[in-house]
């Protein structure tokens, strides 16, 4: 995101100093203020509608309507946009937005349309929050018309008044009461809002303030109740004031306008909104007027268009390097830093060319295009992809880039606009500290994958938590043992040798030492020694072997989504459980079946994939030993299937003879945190995981037939290739 940042401020040329100081003067008002591109998506906004939103500046920065509000607001909001860009006229109006927690918000938004002098077109608004004067409205309407409900109620004729009169009373007395209780909620809500509020007589004389006008005019309550505008302005100010308030009364018509006034020895702008004010028969008696200090508001718009010319010169200058390129891949365009980097000098240069006529290899190109196509194919940006790139001046890069896709007005995808930064420099750090960390780096890639799948609380995932940490610890010093043997076996034999030389050479050794070759029976150690290095090699082989299965199983060493063997995977499974299928002194071995079919390499991730099989596996074989305890002599099997479906899935079949399930435990087989195990031996997760992986990982499903007394039979089928 900061890439799409870069790159506007290239489009709009302003230096980075100078977007500070144009972020600082409008996070100086306390309105919202946003400005948005012609993919309706938010480029530049002060704190203050970080803040409204509710989240911060990276989640918001090239972020549009859709990422935060329900799609029947942003549709409304996308709409009045696309107006403002097409027509470039001004909207103000007043919406409702939902703000992140789900309340729901008055708003009067300003949007006006700029156009650059590339012809650029962007939205600048304004937002102003209006929940608090909106509920003050909504609530003097309640009173009136509860009011006039009352007066209405009382004009019965005489004798029904007199007989209802104790009724009345009470009536009246809840009414007061409720009276009394709306006013302290209005009151409360006057007092409460920043913006100023105060009623009129029809006379032009103040009857009520709240503490914001009072504050504002520099007066205290006693000088302002009862007095009209010539005690608190200039005489011209003051007969404007009246003027427009003589208009309102007369018309009976609400007035929104803009009014400068002097206010405490400065100039203030206010948005004015004075609505008349009714008796019980309907005849204005005054008028009720808000208030809000847009001051700053004003003085941040003066400003925007100030800031234009820097915001240009900014773009002049960006270190990001960027392009832009047609549906074909072809390029249409780049910065300066992206001209250098591909060796053709001069932007203009780049038109018309392919990443096949630059610098980048055979190899590099083909990713950058495949990329490409991602992105206009799918229609969504890619960002920071770590990719290599061979420079014109012949040096390897790594490059951080982000791709997305470019519109036209009718929103059809005619390219893709692209921007990276070299990161060459971090990629060797980050390289330098996973060799000196790489301890670290596996606890906390365990970590990860524990927070990510839940697998840290199910028994299987669990086991495969440990083979893969048995895998690591054990490898390296049986790599170390396994290494040295062989010097070990020739230096044992170069000093034998010695040996036997000596003896030849010198037959008539020293009595100490016949003495300490008849200790140590050294014509045994020769016959023993290589004997014992050789049983120790077989060993070392050995665990290697059973390392490499483990790694295998596990996945360790290889990329998460890659092409694979599913017969590997199922038979490093089995090896792992061969403790577990082996005959018992309580039980016979379990049999295992295999029926394998020719299948091709499927693209999966594999680690994953290997848990499904472990869980599935490991949850027959507690169900074989079950059956054992209850039916003594029962032969308990296990069969494995596997099978090639047209047009491109595989299907494998796991099926066991013990003792099935019934409906009502198969209902909820999938459910988080369901098991038919007793505390501490099952936590519910396993199945519900191997669901989550078959399903959502590869795009494949995962069933279960069973029957009661019978068996079970799980049947997993996932596409050969993952659709991206």
């Amino acid at each position: 995101m900061k890439s799409l940042t870069k790159k506007i401020m290239e489009n709009q040329g302003l230096q980075p100093n100078s977007l500070e100081f144009l972020q600082k003067v409008i996070n100086t008002t306390s309105d919202p203020i946003f400005v948005k591109d012609e993919q309706h998506r938010w480029i530049l906004f002060n704190d203050a509608f970080g803040n409204f939103i509710g989240v911060n500046r990276e989640e918001l920065l090239g972020k549009s309507d859709y990422d935060f509000f329900p799609k029947a607001e942003a549709d409304i909001f996308w709409e009045k946009d696309r107006l403002v860009l097409e027509l470039g006229i001004d909207d103000e109006n007043e919406e409702q937005i939902t703000r992140k927690g789900g309340n729901i918000h008055t708003i009067s938004t300003k949007k006006s349309c700029f156009k650059d002098e590339q012809g650029n077109k962007y939205i600048v608004g304004i937002i102003r929050d209006i929940t608090n004067r909106k509920l003050l409205e909504e609530t003097l309407k309640q009173i009136v018309e509860e009011l006039e409900y009352r007066v209405e109620e009382r004009t019965v004729n005489l004798q029904e008044a007199i007989a209802q009169l104790e009724l009345e009373v009470a009536e009246r007395k809840q009414a007061e009461a409720k009276i009394k209780e709306s006013f302290n909620l209005i009151n409360a809500v006057v007092e409460g809002t920043s913006d100023m509020i105060f009623v009129k007589d029809s006379q032009g004389n103040y009857v009520l303030a709240n503490s914001a006008f009072i504050h504002s005019v520099g007066k205290t309550k006693s000088e302002i109740i009862g007095s009209n505008d010539t005690m608190l302005f200039p005489p011209e100010v003051a007969q404007q004031v009246m003027a427009i308030e003589r208009l309102v009364i007369a018309s009976g018509n609400s007035l929104t306008f803009e009014q400068i006034l002097p206010l405490s020895g400065e100039l203030k702008t206010f948005l004015m909104t004075k609505n008349p004010y009714r008796n019980a028969e309907g005849k204005i008696i005054g008028l009720i007027a808000i208030a809000r200090d847009i001051t700053e508001r004003k003085l941040a718009e003066g400003k925007q268009r100030e800031s234009q010319e820097l915001l240009r010169l900014v773009m002049d200058n960006i270190p990001q390097l960027i392009f832009w390129k047609d549906c074909n891949s072809v390029y249409q365009g780049c910065n300066y830093n992206f001209a250098r980097a591909a060796g053709v000098g001069e932007p203009r240069n780049i038109v018309g060319k392919t990443d096949y006529d630059l610098p980048w290899t055979k190899e590099e190109s083909d990713w950058y295009r495949e990329c490409d196509r991602r992105v206009i194919e799918n229609n969504t940006a890619e960002y920071h992809i770590l990719e290599t790139q061979k420079q014109a001046d012949g040096k390897e890069t790594w490059a951080d880039t982000c791709k997305i896709p470019l519109h036209d007005a009718q929103g059809n995808v005619i390219g893709v606009l692209g921007t990276y930064e070299d990161v060459t420099e971090r990629k060797q750090v980050e390289a330098l500290l996973q060799e000196k960390n790489q301890r670290l780096e596996q606890a906390l890639s365990e970590l990860q994958q524990a927070q990510t799948h839940l697998i840290q609380s199910e028994k299987m995932s669990s086991l495969g938590q440990l083979v893969a940490g048995v895998a690591h610890e054990i490898n390296n010093p049986v790599n170390f043992i396994h290494g040295n043997l062989v010097h070990a076996n020739q230096y044992m034999n170069d000093l034998l040798y010695l040996l036997q030389l000596y003896q030849d050479h010198c037959p008539c050794s020293h009595p100490d030492l016949i003495e300490k070759e008849e200790e140590i029976d050294l014509e045994f150690l020769r016959t023993d020694l290589p004997k014992l290095l050789s049983s120790m090699q077989v060993g070392a082989d050995r665990i290697r072997a059973i390392v490499q299965s483990l790694r295998h199983f596990s996945r360790i060493d290889e990329a998460e989504v890659k092409d694979v063997d599913i017969h590997e995977g199922i038979e490093s499974t089995l090896m792992i459980l061969s403790n577990r299928l082996k005959v018992k002194p309580d039980r016979p071995a379990i049999e295992v079946i295999k029926q394998y079919g020719k299948l091709p390499l499927v693209e999966c991730y594999a680690g994953q994939l290997n848990q499904v099989f472990m869980n599935i596996i490991s949850n027959a074989i507690d169900a074989l030993e079950e059956r054992i305890k209850q039916e003594t002599g029962h032969q308990p099997k296990i069969w494995i299937n596997t099978d090639f479906v047209e047009p491109n899935r595989v299907k494998i079949r796991i099926v066991d003879n013990a003792l099935g399930m019934p409906e009502s435990v198969k209902e909820h087989l999938f459910d988080a945190f369901f098991t038919t195990k007793s505390i501490g031996k099952g936590t519910g997760l396993g199945m519900s995981i191997s669901y989550q992986i078959v399903t959502g990982k590869h795009g494949g499903t995962l069933d279960c037939n069973s029957t009661f007394g019978e068996g079970t039979e799980f049947i997993v089928e996932i596409p050969i290739q993952r659709k991206l």
